[in-house]
């Protein structure tokens, strides 16, 4: 079998990492369309809903390529990787000319598509947990909250040692997964074969319903579940082949296009002016990082910033979610009775 790259598998991880804040921005932008959806998509993006959905929608996607002949989750698959069995005669090397072949058991399928969700769950419940802590004055914590704020930082340095540390082995052949629960399960990502792919076709030229004799001897309710597994199963692997590399392309071609109307733009206009001051921070608001460059809610280096009319910078996830609960700069206490979410502005370029 032939063992895919550090950084193919790394670009696979980082098409996972992009789906969900891409899936966002597009449902926010049709959700300003003024439609009959707005509503709801707007409440949905804005709330907890939208991860609840988001993680629904990765595990079905994946299912059916988890279920395949060739396993693989929805970004594997999508560059031509799938998953494999480590052989116990295998132990002590997982290069990739001694993977192996063996299909993956349904433990191991079950643990392929449980745990990047379980994972990805508890990373949402724990960054939430630890903004509305932060959110608080020192005073209002409650003892779980201060150990919360205290450890945050220690605990994503020690995740993203550990990754590191399991990519240095992955990328000497020591392991056979840049993750550390394949590790555990003894899962392997290889490139998939000539034959993986002549099963992939023939799996995509099936009819979308089942043949009517496999629905004759069984009830309603098993019928209506084989049809509904069918269609989902066609629908994945035709979205896998075709509108995700379409969607991608796209979507990366209109953001490299407003990326250069906006570079134009800017080159035909006057100086920006400086920004006006800060208001000044409130008694009863979380205190401002010593470093510029860290966002006040999440207390790390700012990613996506974004900035309130205050005059205040945040990582525009924190701010978002924080201005649409309480309506309120958390650090001056400016209040936003009107447009709340709409009150954020995404900055593009920072001095």
């Amino acid at each position: 079998m032939s063992r895919p790259s550090l950084f193919e598998v790394a670009a696979a991880a980082q098409l996972d990492a992009l789906a969900k804040p891409a899936l966002r921005y597009v449902l926010a932008w049709v959700a300003q369309q003024r439609t009959w959806a707005s509503l709801p998509l707007a409440r949905a993006v804005a709330t907890w809903r939208f991860d609840a959905l988001f993680l629904a929608a990765a595990v079905a996607a994946s299912a059916p390529l988890v279920a395949s002949a060739s396993p693989a989750l929805w970004h594997e698959r999508f560059y031509g990787l799938r998953r494999v069995a480590v052989s116990n005669s295998n132990s002590g090397s997982n290069s990739g000319s001694d993977l192996g072949s063996k299909s993956i058991s349904f433990a191991q399928r079950a643990a392929s598509l449980a745990a990047p969700a379980a994972a990805a769950c508890a990373a949402d419940v724990f960054a939430d947990a630890h903004a509305a802590a932060v959110a608080l004055d020192a005073a209002q914590r409650t003892p779980l909250q201060r150990v919360l704020v205290a450890v945050y930082p220690a605990a994503n340095l020690i995740g993203a040692l550990l990754k590191a540390a399991v990519a240095a082995a992955y990328m000497f052949n020591k392991t056979g997964s840049c993750n550390l629960v394949d590790i555990v399960m003894r899962i392997a990502v290889v490139r998939m074969s000539a034959a993986d792919y002549k099963a992939l076709a023939d799996d995509q030229s099936l009819p979308m319903l089942p043949d009517p004799s496999l629905l004759s001897s069984h009830s309603r309710i098993k019928n209506a579940a084989i049809i509904a597994w069918s269609v989902l199963r066609k629908f994945t692997s035709f979205a896998s082949t075709y509108i995700l590399p379409s969607s991608i392309f796209l979507f990366r071609f209109v953001e490299w296009w407003y990326a250069a109307e906006y570079h134009k733009l800017a080159q035909t206009q006057e100086p920006i002016p400086d920004p006006p001051d800060s208001v000044e921070p409130h008694i009863e608001g979380i205190p401002i990082p010593k470093d510029p460059s860290h966002c006040p809610l999440c207390v790390s280096e700012i990613k996506n910033p974004a900035m309130l009319p205050s005059g205040y910078v945040f990582c525009y996830p924190c701010i978002y979610k924080h201005v649409e609960k309480y309506g309120e700069c958390p650090v001056s206490k400016l209040s936003f009775s009107v447009g709340r979410g709409s009150c954020v502005r995404r900055l593009y370029a920072t001095s």
